[in-house]
């Protein structure tokens, strides 16, 4: 909790000298560039989860809406070395819980059958992560 709590602070102020350091034009700039980052990222996630709806197919602008919430909620959860120290069991319930405030959200417009395949690839990308989460931690030697 220390090392998070921590970390935090550090990005904080981190955010502020780099703020200062470049001016608002170039915090503004590097700012475009990774919000381009995870824009890509969030994509890549959404083609491979369109790749896999099979009959469910979403429309272009069940896509659209998509998207920003994978990205918000998905792409912009930090896992960092830092996120090895916290116990699996409580990175995996933060980790279900943005899961679900994006199933939420969904639900307002993919039908049912979307969102249950959306649940299950989920489910599938949730193992993924605390599989290399835990191989990290096994590297670091890290229990």
């Amino acid at each position: 909790a220390d090392a998070i709590r921590e970390r935090d602070n550090d990005e904080v102020e981190v955010e502020k000298k780099r703020h200062e350091v470049l001016g608002d034009s170039g915090y503004e700039f590097l700012n475009g560039i990774a919000d381009g980052m995870r824009n890509d990222e969030a994509k890549r996630l959404l083609k491979l989860l369109q790749q896999n709806m099979g009959r469910n197919a979403l429309t272009q602008e069940q896509s659209d809406r998509l998207q920003p919430l994978i990205k918000s909620e998905i792409v912009s959860i930090n896992t960092d070395n830092v996120e090895l120290f916290r116990p699996p069991d409580e990175w995996a319930r933060q980790y279900l819980q943005r899961q679900e405030k994006m199933f939420q959200a969904a639900s307002g417009f993919l039908t049912p059958a979307q969102i249950e395949t959306l649940r299950t690839i989920a489910a599938y990308d949730l193992a993924d992560r605390q599989k290399r989460m835990a191989a990290r931690r096994q590297s670091l030697g890290i229990n």
